[in-house]
């Protein structure tokens, strides 16, 4: 079960939304947690106990840590569950997906992530002392088991501790879950499956502005998959009553590689450089930011289900990373405005090897136009076909949507919650009726 199933999305989250709403204050901290372990327990039930387990051995370590400090003991403690989170991220998130053929459980691999970063953490001496309700609520929380958002330990623990239910909130927060259900459902799969038909056109009948199409409607559906996680835990925070923040923003307007993977996911990026540099306000441009910067793309292709293809696109975004330090200012010299264009034109064709190596390097040898026609009829046809999916998606990565909601909820909210109620409903209906048809 996943955020965008019909149980999850008209059974479980209304259930979990009145008993987190009819639970007392005190012990909404564990109702929350409870509904994470719930949401484990029905997608996968095999590991829901086992990954229980393994939050509770953590916890008891940084409670020896936070007891005794770092010494012989605790410390054996501390290391052997940072390297038994390690181990569950190295087999779920590589061994079990590329020789394994299984897909990693829902919430197994962000769980375990969350864990060695806020093990590391303690280790580099950050507070190691949180109350069991306050560390399984974060761990569990139902809105992050997808793909985060990924958070420092002392702000995890102010927006749990500073839960409040209001029925304003309790309205942003259901059409935000219903928001992110729309784009993934409406949007995501069905450019998918676009992009799986123009990869077999690349196979049989290439043409230059197929190549550059099979990189780019892989890359719309990756962002606005990546964008409906994001308004879905945003919208479970609000639910629950906590302030998430924004998970990704769209990276059509990225200046630099680093900027456009630090929008795939702001949250985990921003840990990733909280967690492992000691200064992290004053080593942003460092070496050592750079190198972090450049692993990101393969923790979020972990997240996302490791696949040959999500690798190579993983290594293709971690290259340009590495060169962004040397690159980015000459570009910026020629041309201020042009960098953003540049950034996209060199990182696009990554994402056609996202889909798979072989029609990857088929997709990149055919961008230059070299010995294959501009365009064919067959590509023209599945354009005409799918006009109004394309337009709507390349509308909603341009990011104008969400910065005109931005600017209607902060100018005048009481308008951005009729507006947004207004819309959710036939979204609903929409998103109900495809997930019926599966």
């Amino acid at each position: 079960m996943t955020p965008f199933d019909a149980g999850y999305l008209f059974f479980l989250l209304p259930a979990a939304a009145a008993l987190c709403v009819l639970a007392p204050r005190r012990a909404r901290l564990w109702a929350t947690a409870v509904l994470g372990a719930a949401l484990l327990w029905f997608s996968s039930p095999l590991f829901a106990l086992p990954v229980l387990l393994s939050i509770a051995f953590d916890w008891l370590a940084c409670r020896a840590v936070a007891r005794w400090g770092l010494r012989s003991a605790a410390l054996l403690l501390l290391l052997s569950a940072a390297a038994k989170d390690a181990a569950a991220i190295g087999f779920f998130g590589v061994w079990l997906p590329l020789w394994g053929a299984a897909e990693a459980p829902f919430g197994v691999l962000v769980v375990h992530l969350s864990l060695l970063l806020f093990l590391v953490g303690v280790c580099r001496g950050n507070p190691a002392a949180l109350s069991p309700a306050v560390f399984g609520a974060y761990q569990l929380f139902p809105g992050r088991l997808s793909i985060g958002p990924f958070l420092p330990q002392g702000r995890c623990e102010r927006l749990l501790r500073a839960q409040r239910l209001r029925p304003a909130a309790l309205l942003e927060g259901v059409c935000g879950v219903i928001a992110g259900a729309a784009k993934y459902v409406l949007l995501a799969r069905p450019l998918r499956a676009v992009s799986d038909t123009l990869a077999n056109l690349i196979d049989s009948d290439p043409c230059a502005a197929g190549a550059w199409a099979a990189a780019a409607i892989p890359a719309m559906a990756l962002w606005i998959t990546l964008s409906a996680y994001s308004d879905t835990a945003w919208g479970l925070g609000r639910v629950f009553g906590a302030q998430m923040p924004a998970v990704m923003r769209m990276p059509a307007g990225a200046r630099g590689a680093r900027d456009h993977v630090w929008r795939l996911n702001m949250p985990l990026t921003e840990q990733l450089l909280h967690t492992c540099l000691l200064d992290y306000r004053r080593t942003r441009d460092t070496a050592g930011s750079t190198l972090l910067t450049a692993a990101a793309p393969f923790f979020l292709a972990m997240l996302l289900g490791l696949t040959r293809g999500l690798l190579l696109w993983a290594a293709w975004l971690s290259a340009f990373c590495l060169l962004d330090r040397l690159l980015l200012p000459v570009v910026r010299r020629l041309s201020h405005r042009l960098t953003g264009l540049l950034t996209l034109l060199c990182l696009l064709p990554g994402y056609a090897l996202a889909g798979g190596s072989g029609t990857g390097l088929r997709a990149l040898s055919c961008l230059a136009g070299r010995g294959v026609p501009p365009w064919n009829e067959k590509l023209l046809y599945l354009c005409r076909s799918n006009a109004l999916l394309l337009v709507v998606s390349l509308a909603l990565c341009t990011g104008l949507p969400a910065s005109a909601s931005g600017l209607l909820r902060r100018r005048f909210p009481a308008v951005w919650r009729l507006c947004a109620a207004a819309a959710a409903v036939p979204m609903l209906v929409l998103t109900a009726s495809f997930l019926i048809q599966k």
